[in-house]
């Protein structure tokens, strides 16, 4: 970490590690951060376990329906997931407001404290346990369970016995991304935690970041600590599916043997329902049913459409944020889908020295915190001689930087399912090497790129993280406006803005998917 002497060189100093590890306010928030972090781990740990197990092997109807509903959140902005709860779980919120009538009792309930960040996390991320899980499962080779079934061992002690632990890397691998990703989070305690004075380490950088006089280098340092923390659990997840990525146990085709749940069948699929409607369909209820209120009292709810009016045609920053929001979408899908086809195709099919590096570099971004990286962008290029600090530009390095490991996981994914053979009967035809990407790889590849694409885009929508800390006057996103809008107390109109950012993502989905004809669940 750098200081400055009375000269005004830069010299060496831990200063700053040392004031991060003895602060007392600062080891109070290492301590929420922990606590968070665990919390939110073991909630998005026990749903997406369990719901994989229901989906992947018992027979229950509409399976894909289930699968499909349990990825919803990866579309919505888990800064519009926390404020749609704080309309759940808040003072004046549905619960509260429930248990007063019926009971008269009041605010038994609080959305503003460490549990109540752990689960709206916890819900957020129980998608990535999920499809991990759900991968192992469906990707085992069902003769270990039919040899424990034929040994006489019940359909109980079959799954604790032998499909849990054969699956446990991808559980584990799982849980581990999920840690790391619960250990970096930036929104849901920004909105559910800073007010009250809870911080966690991503929220004590900003704090550092945009206070007066802004502290720079402790920022730095806490980012640090945190991506030593992120380090580890990405080593250790990697360690888990090393060897394990795009590989089959089985080359045929089989089924695994599922649970007959017998008269339970249509009861657990209702009770899995129940789930994801209390989970994440009530929040974003709530959230739209705010929209269309003066101001949130359900005591006393009274409908207008004023919020909208205001939002669309009066509200100066809306369209702005819109605009910004969908340039840098579209610039970042498409030029991180043309950087990782090439990089793809130089590491999948080509002998270049260098190219496991490349591969390597392409996925570091998966392990930095954000907080951290915004950082660090700073640091780089505040005094860079391209002037894009302070641009709209320095926001598409950040999203661009962000989102390289999905656009190499789809290219990588789509080319790895071609054969080669295919590229080599078009050379021994006379085809050239562009002439064969042209019109062999290419369409081939077209549906996994389509879907990183949509992937790639729908993330940079939603992004709040990078776009709130290196957010700059005129150069506004759509969740810049959602954020400040918020913190001025507009609560209901803040609403209809995270409505129109989540009809505007579906939308995209949808409208993509007629065209494309690929699977939701594909783009995640």
């Amino acid at each position: 970490m750098l200081t400055y002497g009375s000269l005004g060189r830069a010299q060496l100093t831990l200063r700053y590690y040392l004031e991060a590890v003895t602060t007392p306010k600062l080891i109070e928030t290492f301590a929420n951060t922990l606590v968070v972090t665990v919390g939110s781990t073991a909630i998005a740990s026990a749903f997406g376990i369990l719901y994989a197990l229901v989906t992947s092997r018992t027979n229950i109807p509409h399976v894909a329906t289930i699968e499909t509903l349990m990825i919803f959140p990866f579309f919505v902005s888990p800064l519009i997931g926390a404020m749609a709860w704080n309309f759940v779980l808040g003072p004046m919120g549905l619960v509260n407001y429930l248990s007063s009538t019926i009971f008269g009792l009041e605010k038994i309930v609080d959305s503003y404290n460490l549990v109540a960040i752990s689960w709206v996390m916890g819900l957020y991320f129980a998608p990535f346990v999920f499809l991990f899980t759900s991968s192992g499962l469906k990707s085992m080779n069902p003769a270990l369970e039919e040899a424990s079934a034929m040994a006489g061992a019940g359909s109980l002690r079959t799954l604790l016995g032998v499909t849990l632990p054969v699956v446990a890397p991808s559980v584990l691998s799982g849980i581990l991304l999920v840690f790391v990703s619960a250990a970096s989070h930036f929104s849901v305690p920004l909105l559910l935690g800073r007010h009250k004075g809870i911080y966690t380490i991503t929220t004590r950088i900003f704090d550092l970041m945009s206070g007066y006089p802004a502290r720079f280098e402790l920022a730095a340092a806490l980012s640090i600590l945190l991506l030593s923390i992120t380090a580890i659990g990405m080593y250790l997840q990697r360690r888990q599916i090393r060897g394990r990525e795009f590989v089959t146990v089985t080359g045929r085709g089989f089924r695994p043997r599922l649970i007959d749940l017998g008269k339970w069948r249509h009861p657990v699929f209702f009770l899995c329902l129940f789930y994801l409607a209390i989970a994440f369909a009530l929040p974003l209820i709530m959230l739209v049913l705010s929209s269309f209120t003066p101001y949130f009292d359900l005591r006393n709810l009274q409908l207008t459409t004023s919020n909208w009016q205001f939002i669309l045609f009066q509200h100066p920053m809306t369209a702005r944020g819109i605009k910004n929001s969908f340039l840098l979408a579209l610039l970042t899908a498409t030029a991180t889908t043309f950087l990782a086809l090439i990089v793809s195709f130089l590491v999948v099919r080509t002998k270049v020295v260098g190219r496991s590096i490349l591969d390597y570099l392409s996925m570091m971004p998966v392990g930095i915190p954000i907080t951290g990286f915004a950082v660090a962008l700073l640091y780089a290029w505040i005094q860079a001689p391209i002037p894009i600090y302070g641009t709209i530009w320095i926001l598409f390095v950040a999203y661009m930087t962000m989102e390289i490991p999905y656009g190499m996981r789809a290219s990588s994914s789509a080319l790895r399912q071609i054969d080669e053979e295919l590229e080599g009967a078009s050379r021994m035809c006379g085809g050239s090497w562009l002439h064969t990407m042209r019109k062999i790889v290419l369409p081939l590849m077209k549906p996994g790129l389509m879907a990183g694409w949509v992937m790639i885009f729908v993330s940079s929508v939603r992004e709040s993280t990078a776009s709130i800390l290196l957010q700059s006057y005129g150069n506004e996103v759509f969740s810049i406006v959602l954020y400040e809008r918020w913190v001025e107390g507009g609560f209901t109109e803040c609403s209809a803005l995270a409505a129109l950012q989540v009809i505007f993502i579906f939308a995209v989905i949808l409208i993509s998917r007629k065209v494309v004809g690929f699977e939701i669940g594909k783009i995640v």
